[in-house]
């Protein structure tokens, strides 16, 4: 029984020591806007999904817009995994092989121009492996 004569619950005995507690807890000290900033980055909920990776490229003009396409559409649906421009040309040269990596590993260690712009590189790397544009068989077999 308590001081009233009523019988004790036990649930309520418990919520009441709790709101004492907290009463006599200090108030939080106001977050500055750079710790507000930093703390909803960190919050923010990414969601990892598998998601198939363009297949290795070898340097063939042929599979060249399709190569660059399915990269582009891998940058797009995970743009946090690629912030820059420079992570975004990295995660490119991570799918070449033999003289596409090679031709890529020259511009990479030479710190080129060319790798520090996603737009830049694509527009090179067409240049170099993509068929020409003179070259009017691709809409022939389209037809």
């Amino acid at each position: 029984m308590d001081s009233s004569g009523s019988p004790s619950d036990p649930l309520r005995d418990l919520v009441e020591m709790l709101r004492q507690a907290l009463a006599v807890l200090p108030a939080p000290a106001p977050l500055s806007p750079a710790a507000t900033s930093a703390n909803t980055a960190s919050s923010v909920p990414l969601c990892v999904s598998p998601m198939a990776q363009p297949a290795p490229y070898s340097g063939s003009a042929e599979d060249c817009n399709g190569f660059i396409l399915q990269c582009s559409l891998v940058l797009e649906m995970q743009p946090h995994l690629y912030p820059t421009e420079r992570s975004k040309v990295a995660f490119i040269i991570l799918q070449l092989r033999s003289q596409a990596l090679l031709w890529a590993e020259s511009l990479w260690s030479q710190n080129s121009p060319v790798t520090q712009s996603y737009a830049g590189f694509v527009d090179h790397f067409k240049e170099v492996f993509g068929k020409p544009s003179w070259d009017s068989s691709v809409g022939e077999e389209l037809c």
